[in-house]
C-alpha cells in the first residue's frame, strides 16, 4: 500500500488516486471527507469524579517523571512564551493502555457506538487492530487557552468529546 511520486504533476495525481484507493480498500474516509464530518459530542461521558482521579494520575506520573511526552505553551501558544498551558501526551511509553485501561475502555466502547451511529469505518475490524493515536492532557493557568470558540478556557472545567 505504497504510494509514491517522481514530482510532477501526473505523478501527484497518480499518487492521489493511489492513496483514495488505499483508503477504500481499508474502508476508510479519505482525510478530505472526513475533516468535513461533525464533531460528535458525548456529554456526560466522565463524571467529574472520574475526571479529578484523571487529573491526580497524570498529576502523580509527571511528578514521578512519567513515560509520556509532555509540552509546555505560553499565552498565544507558542512553546517559547512560557507555561501557561501544558499539553501531557498520555499514550507515549504506553501510559495510557498501561495505567488506565479502565478508562480506556470506557472511552473505546463510547468510540465504537459512536462510530457504529455516524459512519461505520470500526464495524467488523477485530478490536485488537485498533489503538488510539493520540490521547492528550490539557492544563491551563491563568491566560491559557485554546484559541477557538468552542474549547473551555476555565482550567477547572475538562474538554470533553
Amino acid at each position: 500500500m505504497s504510494c509514491e511520486s517522481d514530482g510532477g504533476s501526473e505523478g501527484e495525481d497518480s499518487v492521489q488516486s493511489c492513496l483514495e484507493e488505499n483508503y477504500a480498500t481499508l474502508g476508510l474516509l479519505e482525510p478530505s471527507v472526513a475533516q468535513e464530518t461533525s464533531a460528535v459530542h458525548a456529554p456526560g461521558l466522565l463524571s467529574m469524579t472520574e475526571v479529578s482521579w484523571i487529573r491526580e494520575a497524570v498529576r502523580q506520573a509527571q511528578e514521578d517523571n512519567a513515560p509520556f511526552g509532555t509540552i509546555e505553551r505560553g499565552e498565544f501558544g507558542h512553546p517559547e512564551d512560557g507555561g501557561v498551558w501544558r499539553t501531557s501526551f498520555l499514550q507515549t511509553g504506553g501510559y495510557f493502555r498501561k495505567m488506565m485501561p479502565l478508562l480506556r475502555g470506557k472511552i473505546r466502547t463510547a468510540f465504537d457506538k459512536i462510530d457504529s451511529e455516524h459512519w461505520g469505518v470500526l464495524t467488523g475490524r477485530p478490536p485488537e487492530s485498533l489503538n488510539f493515536r493520540v490521547v492528550e492532557f490539557h492544563e491551563y493557568s491563568t491566560g491559557g487557552c485554546l484559541g477557538e470558540l468552542n474549547y473551555s478556557c476555565d482550567p477547572n472545567w475538562p474538554n470533553l468529546p
